[in-house]
């Protein structure tokens, strides 16, 4: 998948910032959903920052949780919902039900953060 920057080795804070820009890709959007941010900002533990290895090389020391697979969530529940032209689509990720969100992110983030991420978003006001 491409990407506008190379999230891999961008600190929390910096992929934040990054996130909340507009998207070069999809017009009227910003570079990672406002849900995602707004929950990575509740939940840091589920934002995992690459770590370096003695020989050098980032890995991920949470498998299935880091910039890369939230952008990857991002794309997804964009593609496959927002602007679907296959299956339902959605106005907003809060119209989206629970158990649709797990199923379309769990096999990117793994089931126990995709049913985190959906519980927040059903938690949570529509004008989220």
């Amino acid at each position: 998948m491409a990407t506008d920057m190379n999230t891999e080795n961008k600190g929390f804070e910096e992929w934040l910032e990054w996130a909340n820009q507009p998207s070069q890709r999809r017009e009227g959007r910003t570079n990672i959903l406002p849900e995602i941010v707004k929950y990575l900002k509740a939940h840091p533990e589920d934002f995992v920052e690459p770590v370096t290895s003695m020989e050098g090389c980032p890995y991920i020391a949470a498998p299935g949780v880091d910039s890369r697979t939230w952008e990857a969530v991002s794309e997804s529940l964009i593609d496959r919902c927002l602007e679907s032209h296959f299956g339902a689509k959605y106005d907003a990720i809060s119209d989206i039900p629970k158990e649709e969100i797990v199923r379309q992110i769990a096999g990117i983030i793994g089931p126990e953060a995709a049913n985190r991420f959906a519980q927040f978003v059903a938690d949570s006001p529509s004008y989220l």
